[in-house]
């Protein structure tokens, strides 16, 4: 799991990843949690379809898993019961855009770098749910719309 957690980084060792986790709880607790739970989702949805045991030790279907769950449980959404579930079901969806694109690209040999990231997190922020309130419908500056309004 903390391999998959760092894969932005050069090196995949689980002390990496620890550090990668503590640098985004420096900046963001949220990103912190967001990043551990869709790197536990991709591992385990990786291993209950029998990926391959070599790239899921070496965390590859963390990779955008990771980046989608903290888009989406915390950057383009306020973090909230509704918007956790959205992102639990984004970062499931990531992990099969993922196996799809990577058993398309394999013939060429293209890796598939962020482009499940890229086209999971678009098709979940297409809705544009409302998951806070109604009189919001920009979420992703959450922060500066409740300042303003309270003002």
């Amino acid at each position: 799991m903390l391999t998959a957690a760092q894969k932005n980084l050069p090196c995949a060792t689980p002390a990496t990843g620890v550090f990668f986790l503590a640098a985004l709880a420096v900046s963001s607790l949220w990103a912190a949690l967001w990043a551990a739970v869709g790197s536990a989702i991709a591992l385990c949805l990786a291993i209950l379809f029998h990926a391959d045991p070599a790239s899921v030790s070496a965390g590859l279907f963390g990779f955008s898993p990771v980046l989608t769950a903290i888009a989406l449980g915390c950057t383009f959404y306020k973090p909230n019961l509704r918007s956790a579930l959205w992102c639990v079901v984004g970062t499931t969806v990531t992990v099969f855009v993922q196996a799809g694109m990577d058993a398309l690209m394999l013939p060429y040999g293209i890796p598939t770098l962020t482009g499940p990231f890229c086209v999971a997190t678009w098709l979940f922020l297409l809705p544009r749910l409302k998951m806070d309130d109604v009189d919001l419908p920009d979420h992703s500056d959450w922060h500066h719309t409740r300042e303003s309004k309270q003002s």
